[in-house]
């Protein structure tokens, strides 16, 4: 399958400099792994758990928060009723 899109100037600034900041080579590959993360964050809202970045140190921890996220857990927590 061959998927076309049509970004602006900065978009294609960020997936540079994330492609620079994760030694990934290519839009495919970046694609892929953002695939990948995305589809183990719903897995895990679905199961009713949060998806945050935690730091040891202090004990604290952020919650990822995003409409696609939240989408995704109504729609399992619909599912089972």
């Amino acid at each position: 399958m061959k998927i076309e899109l049509e970004i602006s100037k900065d978009t294609e600034r960020a997936l540079e400099s994330l492609r620079r900041a994760t030694g990934l080579t290519t839009d495919k590959d970046l694609f892929n792994n953002a695939l990948t993360i995305l589809d183990w964050a719903i897995e895990e809202v679905r199961k009713g758990h949060s998806i945050a970045a935690v730091d040891k140190t202090r004990k604290q921890y952020r919650e990822l928060r995003m409409s696609v996220l939240e989408h995704a857990a109504s729609a399992e927590s619909l599912s089972r009723s």
